[in-house]
C-alpha cells in the first residue's frame, strides 16, 4: 500500500468528487497514509481546512492545485502544481487570482506558468496531459519537443503515472529512460469507492444541466483500488514520490497580522494618530468636561490597543464610520462587546458611553486573553455597499475582499437535483418533495428517512426513488456553489493574492477562497460591515418627519425617559420595533411593566432560552413583591439595578474582581471557563476565588455561596454592551412610533417590499390592524397619490404602494410616475390615452383596477372590469400620439353594472395579498352574530371558555408530536384581529384537507391561556362558504 497520495480531489473541485475534507482525512487514517496532497481543480478553496486537519492527525499535508495549461495544439491539459516552500504557496495564490478571473474552466498560458514557477513542483499526469495524447498518436517528434521544452524551463518536473490496470506503461517507461524523466506513482483519488461512480456521473449531469449519461468516460479513483501498488509501480516511481514529499517544507498559516497600515495614508505613526484622535474625541463627547475617570480609562484602553498592535484596526474602522456619517448615513449605536470600549465611543464608532452604562473594555479586548478585536458595525442595509466601495477606493480593490461562503447540497436539494439528473419527471419530483415536512428545515436526508413515515414509504415503494435516495446520500453536504458572507470583509496591507487564494466574483469584487473559519489562520482579520434593515427604516422615518413636520430629529439626543414611549410598549404595540415585536417579547415587557431604558436592556438580555425563567423573578422584585437579598454588601452596587439577579457577563466580571481581587482581564477568562461547566476546572477556580475572598476578609461560607451563584448564572449571562446597544435601536423605533405613528407605519410597511407582494407577508395584516387601533388607516392604492413606497397622506391615512400590486412591474410604475409629473390623471380615459403608448397590457390594467387604483374616478370596479376591452381599444387609437388628437375621438359609453362586492374583495386580495376595502367576513357579520358566532375582539380572556367563531386561515404550521402523530397550529383572523388555534392529532386527521391558507372555517373551540398567551384549542372544525345559509351555532357541535 502506498503511504503517499498527491492527486486527491475534494468536493471543492465542484461536481468532480464525492469526498468532503473530513472523508479524505478519515480514509487516509484508515489506510495509514503518511503524506497527502490536495490538488483541487482551479482552486484551493478547501486547502486551509485540509491543512489543519492533516496536522491534527500527523499526516503531512501537501499543498497543491490542478490547473489546465494551453499546449501546442491550443487545447488545454491538466497539470498539478505543488508548493515546495512558502514562496511556492504564494505563487499558487497568484495563480488562483488568474484562474478565477475567467471562471473555473480557465486555462493558463505557458507564459503564465513560467511567470509563477518559482517554488513550485510541476507534475504532469501523463494520461490527462498533452503527452498522453501524443503517446496515443505515436507522435515522437512533438513528444520530444514538448518534453525538452518543459525540462529546460522547470527544475522540479515529474511525470505522474495513474493507477490504471488496463493501461500498459511500458512504452512510456522506455521513453522516460531516453529523456531521463522522473516518474512518480500518482493514483487519482476522488471517491470513497466504486459505488460512487453513479454519484460522480450525477454530479457531472447536475453541473452540465443535463441528464445522466452512463456511456461517457468518467474519472474515478479511490484508496481501496490501490491494492498492489508495490508491484504496479517501480521502485524509482515510489522513491521519486517520497523525494517530492521530503523536499516540501511549507507552512501556509501565518501568525503575523496582515492588516493594512494606516500610517501609509496619514504619514503619522498610527499609535500617535490614534491617541490624538481619541483625546480630541473625548473632549468633544464630554463637551470639554473631562474627568480623571475618563482620562484614566481612555489611557488604559489605548495602552492595551497599541501594545497588542491594533491601532491600525481602530483607525480603519474609524475611517469608514466617519465616511458613512459624512454621507448622511445612520450608523448603529454599537454591536457586541465593542460597545464596551471608550476608544470606540470617542472615535464615534459606537454611540454608547461605556462608563455611563457600566461596560467593560476587558470583555472586548484583553491582554490576558490574546484574540483579535471584533468591531461589528451596522449600517442601513441599502447603503452598506457604499461603505464597502469607499474601503475599496481607499485601500485598493486588490487589498479588500469579501469573505466567501459555500452553499452545500442540502437534503432536499441533493434529492431534487439527483432526481432531475436521472430523468425523473418534474411533477413526480415535486410530489416526492411534498413528503418532506416544510417545518423541518434542518434534518439530514437520512434523518428525514428515519423520522417521517411518509418519506420512508415513498422511497421504499419505488425502486427509482430508492436509487435517487442512495445517490443523493453520497452528494449531500458537498459544496455546490460559492456565495458571499453577509457582512464579512478582509483588508490586507499587501495585495490579497500575495496572502490568500483569491476568488473573483465579478470585475469589481473579489472574495477569499477560505471561509470565515480559516481567515485568521492567514493573518487576516474579518471585519463585519452589516446591513441592518431597521436603520434603513429609521433613516426613512427621519426624512419623512422632516418632510411632513419640518422637524430635524436627531435620534442621538432624544430623551430615554419618555412616558409616551413606555406607555406604547406596555400596551403591547410593539409590532415593527426592533427586538421587541415577537409575542413572547411582548408578554415579557408587560410582565415586567417596562418603564425605564434599563428595563428594555434587561428584557433583551433575559428573553432567551435559559434566562427567560428569571423574567417573572425580575418583575416581582421590581414591583416590590419579593425581597432582594444580597449575599454580601459588595454585591449590592453591582446587582442593584437588576434586583439581585445576575443578568450580564459584566456583572460576573465585577463580582470576581471586587470580591476576589482578580484583574478584569483574568475575571473575563474565569467567566468563560466557568460557563464551559468542566468540573475539574471549576473546582480549581472555586478554590482560587475562595482564596482571593479570604485575602479580602470575606468568609468561606459567603465566598462559597457567591461562587455557587456565579456558577448558576454563568451560562445565562448576556453581553451587556450588546444589550445596551440594541436597546437603543429599540427605543429609537419606539420613540418614532409613539410620536410620529403614521410615518412609522408607512415606513415599516415599505420595509416589507420585495416579498413578491407585501400582503403575502404574515406580518402585514398584523401591522395594519395595529395601525387601525391607533386610528391610522391603510387605503387602497391610488393612481394619482400612490408612489413606489407606502405613502403618508395625513396623520391618519397611508396609501398603498403601486409597486406592490401583483401584476404591476417596476417599469410600469416608473412610467406612471413619469406621466403624473405632467399632471394628475383626470379620469380613466385620460389614464389609458397617456399610458397606452408605454405598452400597458390588459393584465396590467386589470391588476390596477382590481387593486382599487381608479376608485377616485367614481366608477366601481365591477363596471371597469366589464368595460375593460372598449377602454383599452380607445387607448389603442392613441398608440401613436402624433397621428390623432384626443378631442377628435368620442369616448366609449360606459356600461355601468352593480358592484359585486364579494368578487371585488376577492380580486383585491389576489393582487394585494390583503383585504383593504373590507374583509368578506365583515359583510357577513350581522348574519354570523345573529347565529351566535363571536368576533375575536369580543372573546373574554379567560381559560377554558367554549366559543364559536367563523375565521379565515392566515397560516398553517404542521408538525409531529413526540408520539409521531401529526397536528398543527393555525393563525386565523376575522375583521377584528388575529388568534392562534391549536389542532390536536385526534381532530387534525379528519380536518386536515380544510386547513389551507385563506380557507374559511367554522370552529367550536375552548380558550386557553398558556405561558401568558391567549389562544384557542379546536374541538370541531367545519368548512364555511361566504354567503352560505347558517343554522344555529350548534351546527358545529
Amino acid at each position: 500500500m502506498l503511504k503517499t497520495y498527491l492527486d486527491v480531489k475534494s468536493g471543492y473541485s465542484f461536481f468532480q468528487s464525492t469526498l468532503k475534507v473530513n472523508d479524505i482525512i478519515t480514509l487516509a487514517k484508515q489506510n495509514n497514509i503518511q503524506a497527502l496532497g490536495l490538488c483541487d481543480v482551479n482552486g484551493m478553496y478547501g486547502m486551509m481546512e485540509f491543512y489543519k486537519q492533516c496536522q491534527k492527525v500527523n499526516i503531512k499535508p501537501i499543498v497543491g492545485m490542478e490547473v489546465k495549461v494551453i499546449c501546442d495544439d491550443e487545447n488545454s491539459y491538466s497539470l498539478l502544481l505543488l508548493a515546495k516552500n512558502s514562496f511556492g504557496y504564494k505563487n499558487l495564490n497568484r495563480i488562483t487570482d488568474l484562474v478565477s478571473k475567467s471562471g473555473k474552466d480557465f486555462s493558463l498560458s505557458y507564459e503564465h506558468l513560467l511567470d509563477y514557477k518559482e517554488g513550485l513542483i510541476l507534475i504532469i499526469p501523463v494520461l490527462r496531459s498533452y503527452i498522453g495524447k501524443l503517446l496515443i498518436e505515436d507522435n515522437v517528434e512533438l513528444l520530444s519537443m514538448f518534453i525538452e521544452k518543459y525540462q529546460s524551463d522547470f527544475p522540479y518536473l515529474y511525470f505522474g503515472l495513474d493507477y490504471d490496470l488496463a493501461y500498459d506503461w511500458t512504452p512510456f517507461r522506455l521513453l522516460s529512460k531516453k529523456f531521463n524523466l522522473k516518474r512518480i506513482a500518482l493514483p487519482y483519488i476522488n471517491s470513497h469507492g466504486l459505488l460512487d461512480e453513479e454519484a460522480l456521473r450525477v454530479l457531472k449531469a447536475i453541473k452540465e444541466g443535463s441528464q445522466l449519461d452512463s456511456t461517457r468516460d468518467i474519472l474515478i479513483g479511490y484508496f481501496d483500488k490501490i491494492i498492489d501498488a508495490e508491484s504496479y509501480y517501480t521502485y524509482d516511481e515510489i522513491d521519486n514520490l517520497n523525494e517530492i514529499v521530503h523536499s516540501i517544507n511549507v507552512n501556509i498559516e501565518s501568525k503575523e497580522l496582515q492588516f493594512v497600515s494606516y500610517e501609509k495614508i496619514t504619514n503619522i505613526k498610527s499609535d500617535e494618530y490614534l491617541r490624538a484622535l481619541c483625546h480630541k474625541g473625548l473632549e468633544k463627547r464630554l463637551l470639554g468636561k473631562v474627568t480623571k475617570e475618563y482620562i484614566e480609562r481612555l489611557n488604559h484602553e489605548l495602552d492595551v490597543i497599541i501594545e497588542m498592535g491594533f491601532a491600525d484596526y481602530f483607525l480603519v474602522v474609524y475611517d469608514y464610520v466617519l465616511f458613512a456619517k459624512k454621507e448622511g448615513m445612520l450608523v448603529g449605536p454599537g454591536r457586541g462587546s465593542a460597545a464596551g470600549s471608550l476608544v470606540s465611543y470617542v472615535l464615534g464608532i459606537t454611540d454608547v458611553d461605556p462608563l455611563k452604562y457600566g461596560l467593560m473594555f476587558e470583555r472586548f479586548l484583553n491582554k490576558e486573553r490574546v484574540s483579535m478585536p471584533d468591531i461589528d458595525v451596522d449600517f442601513p442595509d441599502n447603503q452598506r455597499h457604499e461603505v464597502i466601495k469607499h474601503i475599496q477606493n481607499k485601500y485598493g480593490y486588490d487589498h479588500v475582499a469579501h469573505v466567501i461562503t459555500y452553499q452545500t447540497f442540502g437534503a432536499r436539494m441533493s434529492l431534487r437535483d439527483t432526481a432531475k439528473a436521472l430523468g425523473v419527471e418534474l411533477s413526480n419530483v415535486d410530489q416526492l418533495m411534498k413528503k418532506f415536512p416544510s417545518f423541518d428545515q434542518y434534518s439530514s436526508l437520512k434523518e428525514f428517512y428515519q423520522k417521517y413515515d411518509q418519506v420512508k414509504r415513498a422511497i421504499d415503494e419505488d425502486p427509482l426513488y430508492q436509487r435517487v435516495y442512495e445517490i443523493a446520500l453520497k452528494i449531500e453536504g458537498l459544496p455546490r456553489q460559492t456565495s458571499l458572507h453577509a457582512a464579512g470583509i478582509v483588508i490586507s496591507n499587501e495585495p490579497l493574492k500575495e496572502v490568500i487564494p483569491i476568488h473573483h466574483v465579478d470585475d469589481y469584487t473579489i472574495a477569499t477562497q477560505y471561509d470565515m473559519n480559516y481567515i485568521e489562520d492567514c493573518g487576516l482579520l474579518k471585519m463585519d460591515i452589516l446591513g441592518l434593515r431597521n436603520l434603513t427604516i429609521i433613516t426613512d422615518c427621519l426624512k419623512d418627519i422632516n418632510k411632513y413636520f419640518q422637524v430635524d430629529l436627531n435620534v442621538s439626543n432624544i430623551s430615554l425617559n419618555e412616558e409616551l414611549v413606555f406607555n406604547l410598549i406596555n400596551k403591547g404595540k410593539t409590532m415593527g420595533i426592533f427586538q421587541l415585536e415577537s409575542p413572547g417579547m411582548n408578554r415579557a415587557i408587560q410582565t415586567v411593566n417596562a418603564n425605564s431604558f434599563e428595563d428594555i436592556v434587561a428584557i433583551i438580555a433575559l428573553y432567551r432560552p435559559g434566562p427567560m425563567q428569571f423574567i417573572d423573578l425580575y418583575a416581582k422584585r421590581k414591583a416590590g413583591l419579593e425581597e432582594v437579598i444580597y449575599l454580601h454588601p459588595i454585591l449590592e452596587p453591582i446587582l442593584k439595578y437588576t434586583y439581585g439577579i445576575i443578568i450580564y457577563q459584566e456583572q460576573i466580571m465585577q463580582i470576581l474582581t471586587n470580591m476576589a481581587g482578580f484583574s478584569l482581564g483574568r475575571a473575563d477568562i474565569i467567566r468563560r471557563a466557568i460557563s464551559k461547566k468542566e468540573d475539574k476546572t471549576i473546582n480549581s477556580l472555586r478554590s482560587e476565588f475562595i482564596e482571593g475572598c479570604r485575602i479580602n476578609k470575606i468568609d468561606f461560607k459567603t465566598a462559597s455561596e457567591v461562587f455557587a451563584l456565579i456558577e448558576r448564572f454563568a451560562d445565562y449571562g448576556f453581553n451587556r454592551a450588546h444589550s445596551v446597544s440594541y436597546a437603543m435601536i429599540s427605543y429609537i423605533m419606539a420613540y418614532i412610533k409613539a410620536f410620529y405613528p403614521c410615518i412609522f407605519y408607512a415606513n415599516i410597511l415599505t420595509s416589507l417590499v420585495g416579498i413578491s407582494y407585501v400582503g403575502g407577508s404574515s406580518k402585514f395584516m398584523q401591522y395594519i390592524l395595529e395601525a387601525k387601533d391607533s386610528n391610522i388607516k391603510l387605503l387602497p392604492p391610488s393612481i394619482n397619490k400612490s408612489d413606489f413606497n407606502f405613502k403618508v397622506l395625513d396623520e391618519h391615512h397611508i396609501v398603498f404602494s403601486l409597486v406592490n400590486i401583483k401584476g404591476v412591474n417596476q417599469n410600469l410604475v416608473n412610467n406612471i410616475l413619469t406621466e403624473r409629473e405632467k399632471g394628475e390623471f383626470d379620469d380613466i380615459f385620460d389614464f389609458i390615452v397617456r399610458m397606452y403608448p408605454y405598452g400597458i397590457s390588459e393584465e396590467n390594467f386589470l391588476s390596477l383596477i382590481n387593486a382599487g387604483c381608479f376608485d377616485e374616478f367614481k366608477i366601481n370596479r365591477s363596471t371597469l372590469r366589464k368595460n375593460l376591452i372598449p377602454i383599452m381599444q380607445y387607448g389603442d387609437l392613441f398608440a401613436d400620439i402624433t397621428i390623432i388628437e384626443e378631442s377628435m375621438v368620442e369616448k366609449p359609453v360606459i356600461n355601468f353594472v352593480k358592484e359585486d362586492m364579494v368578487e371585488t374583495l376577492q380580486k383585491e386580495y389576489e393582487v394585494l395579498g390583503i383585504f383593504l376595502s373590507g374583509i368578506p367576513l365583515e359583510n357577513e357579520r350581522d348574519k354570523l352574530t345573529n347565529k351566535g358566532y363571536q368576533r375575536i375582539v369580543d372573546l373574554e380572556v379567560k381559560d377554558r371558555v367554549r366559543v364559536f367563531l367563523v375565521l379565515a386561515i392566515q397560516s398553517v404550521r404542521v408538525f409531529k408530536t413526540k408520539k409521531n402523530q401529526m397536528m398543527c397550529h393555525l393563525t386565523c383572523y376575522d375583521e377584528t384581529g388575529f388568534i392562534d388555534v391549536t389542532v390536536f392529532p385526534s381532530l387534525y386527521q379528519s380536518v386536515s384537507p380544510l386547513l389551507k391558507k385563506q380557507n374559511y372555517i367554522k370552529i367550536d373551540a375552548n380558550t386557553q391561556i398558556y405561558n401568558g398567551k391567549f389562544s384557542l384549542v379546536a374541538s370541531r372544525i367545519l368548512p364555511y362558504e361566504l354567503g352560505e345559509e347558517l343554522n344555529e351555532k350548534n351546527d358545529v357541535n
